[in-house]
């Protein structure tokens, strides 16, 4: 569940996971002038365990960066980071971004990166 809106906004989220668990998650995020800061915080609550992550990012002329940091909050720890950027071309109603994800681990040893091609294509709006 979601709330707020312009710069600031809340969610609240529920997940049952593939190994039969219950996650409760808290997510904010604030947008001003492009830079956005999104901490949130994940409790799995048979494994009474708690993850945070914050993503920092910067959106300006269709190039958008994220950085993310995740945290293992019951062991005070860095489990990872990720490192990602693109760019919006629009060509009529499509959009078209590609991107490039590089992960690190707890190690700072680099993970797979990952190329990515994202297609949106707009059909109209509905009039309201």
């Amino acid at each position: 569940y979601t709330v707020g809106g312009g710069i600031f906004s809340g969610t609240v989220s529920y997940d049952y996971t593939s190994d039969e668990e219950s996650e409760i998650g808290l997510g904010t995020s604030l947008i001003v002038s492009g830079a956005s800061v999104a901490p949130s915080i994940t409790w799995n609550i048979q494994d009474r365990q708690f993850d945070a992550s914050v993503d920092v990012g910067y959106s300006m002329f269709g190039l958008d960066s994220t950085y993310t940091l995740d945290w293992d909050v019951t062991d005070m720890e860095l489990t990872g980071t990720e490192a990602s950027v693109g760019y919006t071309f629009n060509v009529g109603n499509l959009a078209l971004t590609p991107s490039v994800t590089i992960p690190f681990d707890d190690d700072w040893d680099r993970g797979t990166t990952a190329i990515g091609l994202s297609v949106s294509v707009n059909f109209g709006s509905n009039g309201s």
